[in-house]
């Protein structure tokens, strides 16, 4: 594969922006879109009140879930053994492109169907949610795969990571600062089903996509060393190195806490927990992400100080924090607004150093790996790192969201004798779970798991 350099490289990083962008705000707003949860904004919604089945959708937008989860493997391996004269990457990133681009329009027009009732759209929107979650995973594997061939060195490899976790930065810092606040309203107006007008408008931000196929071009050379690889063995050489499977445990436990702020942030941490609105939400939620790239330049300096294992451990712990903090922001522990957001400044100043680091370490990771088995076994399955670390995200976001977040925001809980403790106790379990990501790290290598094969 013909590798890239400087702007090339940057623009190559660029090329998910769209794709990941629908992804987080299919997360993010969807869910409480259908639900209507209490002290959201109706523009956030599609009807102003609920138009789902809500025990249904749980069930099935968790098999939706669960779907995506195991679907990576299949998919990635596909699309390691794909040869065409258009590539195997270019391909795969096509294919998937379409469906997902389409998928994603109708999930944001449910009142089309609505009128059928409740269960008719949860099954519709559920079906639609398969449709999205599969093809996008076809796209974004074939994206991935090309990461540990694209770049020609580790060096490389790791700045092509930092630029991805820069746009990342960029796309979840327009979700949750931006568009609640300032971009619904200027999209979709502020009435009811404001969020509908708005994400489809965002659609054509599809296109970004399309960089990655103009600008990869593959060697079928290349290509061969992956096609002779049996499924089985891909799978078991994917669980075969220890320094990855030790990654994937503390991914597990690190990306349900993450995906529990992450959905809550958009709507439930501001609206529901803290009662900040407007210009406040953007200010707190900019916090979180607008720093993240003065934050991965101080991840660099410790890692090269002290290790790898104990540079991502200070960013699980500083996330921890984060969370706690966000809980003591609740609105029913103060009674004053602005306390709750200073408070919310706070805990996402101290988030932000963690944010940019466990989106860059996603990439570099299953990347670096797939690179060194590339150069000492001429053996690539490189699709396949990303697709068995896909399926353990999306297990966890399975669980995180579908099973605990939609449940836990829609059953009242006291806490402290005062009604909403359910609110309170999201951010409370994302700190929980970081804790227990970085009771886990200790597995880890001090240093080098992407170099070395412990």
């Amino acid at each position: 594969m013909k590798k890239l350099k400087g702007w090339k490289l940057f623009l190559f990083s660029m090329a998910g922006l769209g794709p990941n962008l629908m992804m987080t705000l299919v997360t993010g707003y969807l869910n409480d879109a259908l639900l209507a949860p209490e002290d959201i904004s109706p523009a956030k919604t599609f009807t102003g009140t609920i138009i789902v089945s809500a025990g249904l959708c749980s069930v099935l937008f968790f098999v939706a879930k669960i779907i995506d989860a195991f679907i990576d493997v299949p998919l990635a391996y596909i699309n390691d053994r794909m040869h065409t004269k258009f590539g195997r990457r270019r391909l795969g990133i096509l294919i998937g492109w379409i469906p997902m681009t389409i998928s994603f329009i109708l999930l944001w027009m449910p009142t089309i169907f609505s009128s059928a009732g409740p269960v008719a759209t949860t099954i519709i929107e559920a079906i639609l949610l398969i449709i999205f979650y599969c093809s996008y995973t076809l796209c974004l594997v074939s994206y991935y795969g090309s990461f540990a061939t694209i770049v020609e060195d580790a060096k490389a490899g790791m700045r092509l990571s930092h630029f991805k976790a820069f746009f990342d930065t960029v796309q979840y810092c327009f979700a949750y600062a931006l568009f609640p606040s300032l971009l619904l309203s200027l999209l979709g107006g502020k009435d009811t089903g404001a969020v509908s007008s708005a994400l489809l408008k965002l659609a054509p931000l599809m296109l970004t996509m399309l960089i990655a196929v103009a600008l990869i071009k593959e060697d079928d050379s290349e290509e061969k060393a992956g096609r002779e690889i049996p499924i089985t063995e891909s799978i078991r050489l994917s669980f075969k190195n220890k320094n990855f499977v030790s990654w994937l445990i503390v991914l597990l436990v690190m990306h349900m806490g993450l995906m529990l702020f992450l959905t809550g942030i958009g709507t439930t941490i501001p609206d529901s927990l803290m009662g900040i609105k407007g210009w406040q939400v953007t200010v707190m939620n900019s916090a979180a992400f607008a720093p993240v790239p003065l934050m991965l330049l101080l991840f660099n300096h410790i890692k090269k100080k002290k290790g790898e294992r104990f540079a991502l451990q200070t960013a699980v712990l500083a996330f921890a924090l984060a969370m706690f903090t966000f809980a003591a922001a609740w609105k029913n522990l103060w009674g004053s607004q602005m306390i709750c957001f200073l408070i919310g400044i706070t805990a996402s100043t101290i988030g932000s150093y963690a944010v940019g680091v466990f989106f860059s370490s996603t990439y570099y990771y299953p990347s670096q790996i797939a690179a060194r088995e590339i150069r000492e076994k001429n053996l690539d399955h490189s699709a396949m790192y990303f697709a068995v670390q896909g399926l353990i995200t999306q297990l966890a976001s399975a669980i995180a969201v579908n099973l605990i977040y939609m449940n836990l925001v829609a059953t009242p809980v006291k806490v402290f004798g005062k009604e909403g403790g359910q609110f309170f106790l999201v951010p409370v379990l994302a700190g929980i779970m970081m804790i227990l990501a970085f009771v886990c790290s200790f597995r880890m290598p001090h240093d080098g798991i992407a170099e070395k094969d412990d």
